[in-house]
């Protein structure tokens, strides 16, 4: 399936949309992890689901300085794991490859919105394509028949140290 990059008429949309797709990819993730009978791959979910939670905390200043909020986050974690629902008949190699071939459209439509984005905003959007970033490069380095886990252990290292800097 070839999905096309959203255009948002403003800055505040897209990044809404952002932020809100993070909360809800947490439950997506969690939802996935429970269909995993492989304890591994359950445990990889689940850092993905923390990547989402991390990203999304990123975020979350940004989204005050746009005078946005996103939706209540119980919504959006269980439109996540609604989302989930068809994914849990595909199996891990089913997952790793729609990962790989579906999430770049959103890394595009992230980067798109890191240009838009002024100096202040750029730290958490980059992150949030870092993120994007980590998960796709994670989902080949698996279909490859490489362990991946390290790209998903060095974005939450990242994610932490930014999160550990914060101020105020």
């Amino acid at each position: 399936m070839t999905l096309a990059p959203r255009s948002f008429d403003n800055l505040a949309d897209a990044y809404r949309m952002a932020l809100e797709e993070e909360l809800s990819g947490a439950g997506f993730f969690a939802a996935l992890a429970l269909d995993q009978s492989d304890a591994r791959q359950a445990g990889l979910l689940r850092l993905m689901e923390l990547m989402e939670l991390k990203t999304a905390a990123l975020m979350t200043p940004g989204a005050r300085v746009l005078g946005i909020a996103p939706r209540d986050a119980a919504t959006l974690r269980a439109e996540g794991i609604s989302d989930a629902a068809p994914w849990s008949s595909i199996g891990w190699d089913g997952i790793l490859g729609r990962m790989a071939d579906e999430f770049p459209v959103y890394l595009e439509e992230f980067v798109g919105l890191l240009s838009r984005c002024p100096p202040e905003l750029k730290p958490p959007v980059q992150m949030l394509c870092d993120h994007e970033v980590a998960i796709i490069d994670f989902a080949r380095a698996e279909r490859a028949g490489a362990d991946g886990t390290g790209i998903l252990i060095g974005y939450l290292r990242q994610a932490d140290a930014c999160l550990a800097g914060r101020t105020g």
